[in-house]
């Protein structure tokens, strides 16, 4: 398995994760904490299942965002996760 983290901050999704180089990947995972507005995680979701759309797709709200050792509020941070001995299905 191979993570990709990203914080989204005032910019597009578009020009911070580089979706072509997933494309090919038949296992991946997207897990989404949001902890701005709710149309905001929609967007985002909205595009992901676009650009991705074999990819499993969870998004939540947060009042508090971790990536590492960084605690923020008000972002929004992306993790794709790409397995390649393992199958994700949609049940």
């Amino acid at each position: 398995m191979k993570t990709f983290t990203y914080t989204l901050n005032n910019q597009s999704i578009n020009s911070l994760i580089d979706f072509s180089s997933f494309k090919d990947e038949k296992n991946i995972l997207i897990q989404i904490f949001c902890g701005d507005k709710k149309d905001i995680l929609k967007n985002i979701i909205k595009t992901i299942t676009k650009e991705l759309p074999n990819a499993i797709c969870i998004g939540s709200s947060t009042d508090g965002e971790i990536n590492n050792d960084k605690i923020t509020t008000l972002e929004t941070i992306i993790t794709i996760s790409v397995f390649e001995k393992t199958s994700l299905k949609f049940a």
